[in-house]
């Protein structure tokens, strides 16, 4: 998904650690590709979570969207994501090729900053 100039990669949470606390949940968070040849398998994540990707992930987190999402409803189709708009947050669909099993390595702000001005200008 995309939020003005940001990729957002927005991922129901399968597990975690201690008591799986935020299993169930969602999480956004902002993306780059750290490189095309592992555009697939590898994505790079900002550890420094924005405004909106925490407006997001409370959004989508409610038991409404839990619901949707077990019945197989697509994210953009449950009643929470639609909600978005109406805060200003207008998200639009990526179509990128990954994996199923896919790697995010959260960095820091500042090597995040330098991973997506390399990436920026790349096609998709």
């Amino acid at each position: 998904m995309e939020v003005t100039d940001k990729d957002i990669l927005i991922s129901q949470v399968q597990n975690s650690f201690g008591e799986d606390c935020t299993k169930g949940t969602i999480d956004a968070r902002e993306v780059t590709i750290q490189d095309e040849g592992n555009a697939s398998y590898v994505l790079i994540s900002n550890n420094n979570l924005s405004k909106e990707c925490n407006i997001i992930s409370i959004a989508l987190s409610g038991d409404q969207t839990k619901r949707e999402l077990s019945e197989e409803i697509p994210i953009e189709q449950t009643s929470d994501f639609s909600k978005l708009a109406t805060m200003g947050i207008n998200l639009e669909r990526i179509d990128a090729q990954l994996d199923p099993q896919i790697t995010v390595c959260g960095v820091e702000q500042e090597k995040f900053d330098l991973y997506k001005n390399r990436t920026l200008g790349r096609t998709r």
